[in-house]
């Protein structure tokens, strides 16, 4: 199981980076360069929480050794997450569209205010687990592991600044220092 984290500080307040990530995503993809599309599957919400599921569609920059390895044309997961509006929490689960059965993620992403009240401390956390059988199988899954839990937090990296740059481009205002 390998871990991954990051943490995105943003000149915005909570309510908007929750409500422009959890509402908006497929919005944002224009500003995301390793994703073609983010296509909503479902949503409920009971009381606090909001129950989404996306599929997600990527073109990430994948090692030729890795791309030959996986033999796959397209990279897909379905995101299923759970935002709770009282805490600011997303609680997600990703299933891949390739390798189903054998790789394991999910997290939880954090919006606490941050900057004095000033903005939004973002932190994004979360576990990859591949398993395989065979020596040569295990090579591949460390490459595996190395490779999406550096991409996982770039791209989450992406996605804050694409909602911030959303709401400065919607008239939201930024909060100065």
């Amino acid at each position: 199981m390998k871990p991954f984290s990051t943490t995105s500080l943003l000149p915005h307040p909570v309510e908007d980076l929750w409500l422009e990530i959890r509402d908006r995503l497929p919005e944002l993809v224009p500003r995301l360069a390793d994703i073609r599309a983010v296509v909503p599957i479902e949503r409920s919400s009971q009381g606090a929480v909001t129950r989404i599921v996306n599929r997600w569609e990527a073109d990430p920059k994948i090692p030729h050794a890795l791309a030959a390895a996986l033999k796959v044309k397209v990279i897909d997961w379905i995101d299923r997450a759970e935002w709770n509006e009282s805490t600011h929490e997303c609680h997600w689960r990703i299933e891949p569209g390739f390798f189903a059965e054998r790789i394991r993620c999910s997290g939880s992403t954090l919006y606490e205010t941050a900057m004095g009240g000033r903005g939004t401390r973002i932190t994004f956390r979360g576990e990859l687990n591949v398993t395989v059988g065979s020596i040569l199988g295990s090579a591949v899954a460390a490459a595996i592991e190395s490779f999406v839990t550096a991409v996982i937090p770039r791209n989450f990296q992406a996605l804050a600044n694409a909602a911030a740059s959303s709401l400065a481009g919607k008239g939201g205002r930024p909060l100065t220092r």
